[in-house]
């Protein structure tokens, strides 16, 4: 049922947060037909959660669209006010072709939602029927989908690297002696973090080196 597919989406992310460090800037919600409708479910209703998703031969969004024989396609909702907003910045892509039957209903939606002002794209495939992409294809959407956040970390790297040097010039490789200094180190992980800056940063201000670690060692 697709509440319960939901409910297992959330948990899934839930749980992995809860026992790795996870980049909750780069939760993307991913699946095939029916999976690829929650996946878009899930980016259109929990973007608190889910940052981007792709959706492979099967793709929902809040409009209504006729299909070929006439029928009008299903849809869900929007979110309430404040979780709309979150969207705006958050990619979705669908993956077909057109051997799919639900490839003009995923082109329609696609031009729909990039209508609305939202970050969407087809990635189509002249041979795809319903069927799963090659890696090659998939890769190719999962880049387009994470390139926004990546656009936005490079341009904030240099102001961390700066940050990070004018931090060394005063202590060194020393952990911070102060609030102030500890401040200083805290907004390197803030305007970049999960970069080289940040988990420099990190490691001076006690936490593990290891990414792979949740639990810091000081502070």
């Amino acid at each position: 049922p697709p509440i319960d597919r939901m409910q297992l989406a959330l948990d899934a992310a839930a749980t992995a947060s809860a026992r790795y460090l996870i980049d909750e800037s780069r939760i993307y919600a991913v699946g095939m037909s029916g999976g690829g409708r929650m996946a878009s479910v899930m980016w259109c209703n929990a973007p608190d959660v889910f940052t981007g998703a792709i959706g492979i031969v099967g793709l929902y969004s809040p409009h209504m669209v006729r299909a070929p024989d006439g029928r009008m396609g299903m849809t869900n909702d929007w979110p309430a006010r404040d979780l709309r907003k979150l969207i705006a910045d958050h990619p979705i892509a669908g993956i077909g072709g057109p051997p799919d039957f639900n490839y003009d209903e995923m082109v329609e939606r696609i031009r729909q939602l990039t209508g609305d002002g939202f970050t969407a794209t087809m990635f189509s495939h002249a041979d795809m029927a319903h069927t799963m992409p090659t890696p090659e294809r998939f890769a190719e959407a999962l880049r387009w989908v994470d390139a926004p956040l990546q656009a936005r970390r490079a341009a904030a790297l240099p102001e961390a690297e700066k940050l990070l040097a004018a931090y060394t010039a005063e202590h060194g490789e020393t952990p911070p002696p102060d609030d102030a200094a500890a401040a200083a180190l805290e907004r390197i992980t803030q305007i970049a973090p999960w970069s080289p800056p940040a988990f420099a940063a990190a490691k001076l201000l006690g936490y593990a080196a290891d990414p792979a670690i949740k639990t810091p060692n000081a502070r």
